[in-house]
């Protein structure tokens, strides 16, 4: 019975555990998007060489919302949220409207350095977008 108690209770902590991590480095990544960073550039597609950007940059507030801008004219806003999923800090973005523009449309993995902000579609056409964060 002591070994039956044993095992489950280690059962329990290995499925808890990184789960723990999970959630901590999920707070932490959303401390460090907070503020407003320029896009720089956008690469990947079918044929490596990105495309037009419907936006200049992006901001991350505090309370979970974030908003698109082109050139201080709001062209997306909503709520974010990240995971974890494999190991990777997953971004997802909702819309307030129903409209969304291409950038909002797909699930992002976050990559984070320093001032820079690397955003990739984990799918399909595997855009990368890169920022800097303003003032850096």
């Amino acid at each position: 019975m002591k070994t039956t108690s044993f095992l489950l209770t280690v059962f329990t902590l290995l499925l808890v555990l990184p789960s723990c991590d999970n959630s901590r480095r999920e707070r932490e990544t959303q401390h460090d998007l907070i503020g407003f960073w320029t896009l720089e550039s956008i690469t990947g597609g079918l044929i490596g060489t990105g495309h037009a950007a419907d936006f200049t940059d992006l901001e991350f507030k505090s309370n979970g919302t974030y908003r698109l801008n082109n050139h201080d004219e709001a062209k997306g806003e909503g709520r974010y949220t990240l995971t974890t999923v494999d190991g990777e800090i997953i971004l997802r973005l909702s819309p307030n409207q129903a409209e969304s523009i291409g950038f909002e449309v797909q699930d992002k993995t976050v990559r984070l350095s320093q001032d820079i902000l690397i955003l990739s579609d984990p799918c399909c056409d595997l855009f990368e977008y890169r920022f800097r964060r303003d003032g850096a």
